[in-house]
């Protein structure tokens, strides 16, 4: 059941959940709707993975240039895609600095 934080679970990595509103040991018609949608939802994810061709999240050719961004660092970023480089832009809070290590 997906509730409060889920920090401890899912770190930094790429993950959805979803909250079940309702204790899972029984089917009905609030958890049959909310399992319906998590359903969909995985469903959507791998259709667009399959009609984008995304094998991984490594396929790419570019060089990559990963910057925590403010209006300082944002002349870098933009010289680095002139150059090339796949910018991967993180906040600079405390999960987009984790995120980016």
């Amino acid at each position: 059941m997906s509730s409060g934080d889920a920090r401890a679970y899912v770190g930094q990595a790429d993950v959805t959940l979803m909250y079940s509103v309702v204790n899972v040991a029984d089917i009905n018609h609030v958890s049959r709707m909310v399992f319906a949608n998590a359903s969909a939802a995985i469903a959507a994810m791998v259709k667009e993975y399959e009609e984008a061709g995304i094998v991984s999240n490594t396929a790419h050719n570019k060089p990559v240039a990963g910057l925590t961004m403010s209006g300082l660092t944002t002349p870098a970023a933009d010289e680095a895609a002139r150059l090339g480089y796949e910018v991967l832009v993180f906040h600079t809070t405390d999960s987009g600095e984790k995120s980016m290590e």
